[in-house]
Order: C-alpha cells, then structure tokens, then sequence
C-alpha cells in the first residue's frame, strides 16, 4: 500500500476519502464490520443503511468524536500520522472513521 501524505492530499493529488481511506487501512481498521471492533460500534449504535447520508450526518457529532478516541488506542496510529505529516485533531479522528464507515457500508 502506497503512503499518502498530508502534501499530496492538500496538494489536490488524493481525494478526501482516498486520504483518510489511506491511514484507516494502514492501522487496519477493517472494511467488514464484523471484523473491526469501532466499525461494529458505529453500526450497532444507530440505523445507517447503504442509503443513508454519504456524509453519515445522522449520527451526532460527539458521537464521532467519542468513537475517535478508540484510535488512540490503536499502537500505531500516532507513528501512522506522522510518518503522513498529519496530526492528532478531533478532526483528523473522525475524517478517519468516516472514511473507514463508508467504505464498510459499501462492503456491507
């Protein structure tokens, strides 16, 4: 898997989702929900649906950002956003798990 940084992204190199897409697989947030403990999380707290909102506004925002938290918790994540030139934001957190839940939901 190719490295996507901070440059490129901002650069206009990589789309959002491809970005953010690019850290959720490097710490290996899984694609099947099933098989990954915070996108199991997500679904088994709301309704989401393949149809649902592609910006998965429906859920509330202090919801994503308390599920964002779980990264910290991942042994890689602070060395996966600095080798990106990225930064631990709130932001950062939930672009990461909304990249990883919509690819889920494709997936699912």
């Amino acid at each position: 898997m190719k490295t996507i940084t901070r440059h490129e992204y901002m650069d206009g190199a990589y789309s959002h989702d491809e970005y953010y897409g690019n850290i959720a697989e490097a710490l290996g947030l899984s694609y099947n929900p099933t098989d990954c403990d915070i996108l199991a999380e997500i679904l088994a707290q709301t309704e989401m649906k393949r149809d649902s909102d592609p910006h998965l506004n429906s859920i509330r925002l202090n919801r994503w950002d308390a599920m964002g938290l779980n990264l910290e918790r991942l042994s890689d994540y602070k060395d996966v956003l600095k080798e990106r030139g990225e930064i631990n934001t709130p932001a950062v957190r939930v672009c990461i798990i909304k990249s990883a839940m919509r690819k889920a939901l494709t997936n699912y």
